[in-house]
């Protein structure tokens, strides 16, 4: 495995023209990067010892991240690649129908299956909500 910088995105996703590889999606919200994670973006094997051998098969992005400190405004940034929200009620927002784009919506169009596994909390604010509506 190894940590992808940009400069080198291109050429790694040209060696996958006509295949379709495992795409394994982590988002270490609520548990705080450099609890899992050294700081260049290896899993820390000790701590996360699975996570630590799927790492070692991989291609890791270790600079995504969200700007803001919550749970579903995060989320949401991370996996739809817009802005923070950071003006009125996201609950009232995320009430509304969103038709944008998302990384699930992307990778169904590809013809990929996603799942989705959580804790056991996702009615926290409504991420129920969010997930179904990003795909």
């Amino acid at each position: 495995g190894f940590v992808l910088e940009e400069p080198h995105l291109d050429a790694f996703l040209a060696s996958f023209r006509g295949t379709k590889p495992n795409v394994f999606l982590f988002l270490h919200e609520g548990v705080g990067a450099l609890n899992v994670l050294t700081p260049d973006g290896v899993v820390n094997a000790t701590r996360a010892p699975v996570l630590a051998s799927l790492q070692a098969q991989a291609v890791t992005f270790p600079r995504v991240y969200a700007t803001f400190p919550s749970t579903l405004r995060g989320i949401l940034t991370m996996v739809t690649g817009g802005y923070t929200s950071t003006q009125g009620s996201i609950f009232n927002q995320i009430s509304h129908t969103f038709r944008g784009m998302s990384v699930p919506k992307l990778f169904n169009t590809a013809g990929y299956r996603t799942a989705l596994f959580a804790s056991g909390r996702l009615g926290f604010e409504k991420l129920d909500l969010l997930w179904q509506q990003l795909g």
